[in-house]
């Protein structure tokens, strides 16, 4: 099958875009987003898929140049693209249907008159009486994630970085654990005893990340609870 002209479609708001086919890794829907307080433009958060922490966008927020704001009430229909060995998913309506539109049939003139939705719309389709936008899987690439790459911790909020980590031939021994969808591990060198049946005395609240107390055996330690630091729901 040919792919450069053959497009998947979907909707968002009242619009409709595409980009290639051949950039689609699948359309999913889910509940288990990562949602991120807003500090980049069009940035949702972030998805767990297939073990790759891949970033969540919202082509409409970039469009208008402007945080997400909406309320993160899921589930969420996504699309899961990857591009030049990038990996991110896109926020959608509904996904429309796949087909072959003629190249040459694309136009220069924009649905939106905005700078932003200039650069990331680069060519725009005819297609059932309404634009078809396709978007600019390269400028994607290079500026939106990109921005989200180098922006800084922020407070209250986990500094989730997008890298590509060789092998490095090490062999770690680890203990996993699990909290909500999400699986972590520590190296075992790093890890004393796993205790259970212990209340945690609260204490006022410094930070959501500090719990309480534990009393275990005469020694007091401190009680973390990491889920706060990466957005998830508190328990």
């Amino acid at each position: 099958m040919r792919t450069e002209n053959h497009y998947s479609i979907f909707a968002k708001s009242d619009f409709y875009y595409c980009v290639s086919i051949e950039y689609v890794r699948e359309v999913i829907k889910t509940n288990s987003l990562i949602i991120t307080p807003a500090q980049t433009i069009g940035l949702v958060g972030f998805l767990d898929f297939r073990n790759s922490l891949c970033p969540v966008l919202d082509i409409n927020a970039i469009i208008q140049n402007k945080k997400w704001e909406e309320k993160p009430i899921g589930p969420y229909s996504l699309m899961v693209l990857e591009y030049e060995s990038t990996l991110f998913a896109v926020l959608i309506d509904r996904f429309v249907e796949s087909l072959g539109t003629d190249g040459e049939n694309g136009s220069s003139e924009f649905s939106f008159n905005n700078k932003n939705g200039q650069l990331l719309i680069d060519k725009t389709f005819r297609y059932k009486g309404m634009a078809l936008n396709r978007i600019s899987l390269e400028y994607v690439k290079s500026v939106i994630l990109a921005n989200i790459k180098s922006s800084g911790p922020q407070q209250d909020t986990i500094n989730l970085k997008i890298e590509t980590y060789e092998d490095s031939g090490d062999e770690i021994e680890m203990i996993c654990f699990g909290i909500d969808h999400l699986r972590f591990g520590i190296p075992i060198t790093d890890l004393v005893e796993v205790i259970e049946g212990y209340s945690v005395e609260p204490l006022f609240r410094i930070h959501p990340f500090l719990r309480g107390l534990i009393n275990l055996r005469g020694q007091i330690i401190a009680c973390v609870d990491i889920s706060q630091v990466i957005g998830l729901p508190p328990p």
